[in-house]
């Protein structure tokens, strides 16, 4: 099943760039941000999340730069160890809406990026 999104994700990246860059990278980028937010206001290192994540360091770092070959099992590792509820993940969703392109978490700005 993985090979087959994988592959849905190459058909679309190859024949529409924007749209691929629209239908995953808004997700990973949001993620990411959101990841990033949360883990820096609890004063966790990328390091320790690693470990409560039962993850590497490496994955953080890509998880927090937006890159968009994480999988679902990986968010959901990084959410649970930062006690991210499924109403977080929803609200920066909409805040990117409302804002454009800014991600707010709780009352606190993360970045403004152009897409």
């Amino acid at each position: 099943m993985a090979n087959l999104r994988n592959l849905g994700r190459e058909m679309v990246k190859a024949k529409n760039p924007e749209l691929h860059k629209s239908l995953f990278g808004s997700t990973a980028s949001i993620f990411g941000q959101l990841i990033l937010e949360k883990r820096m206001s609890k004063g966790i290192s990328q390091d320790d999340l690693a470990l409560m994540a039962n993850t590497t360091q490496k994955t953080i770092s890509r998880v927090e730069g937006g890159n968009s070959n994480v999988t679902m099992d990986t968010y959901d590792k990084l959410f649970d160890a930062l006690n991210i509820s499924p109403e977080e993940r929803g609200q920066a969703f909409l805040k990117k809406t409302e804002r454009g392109n800014e991600v707010i978490v709780g009352a606190n700005p993360i970045y403004s990026h152009s897409y």
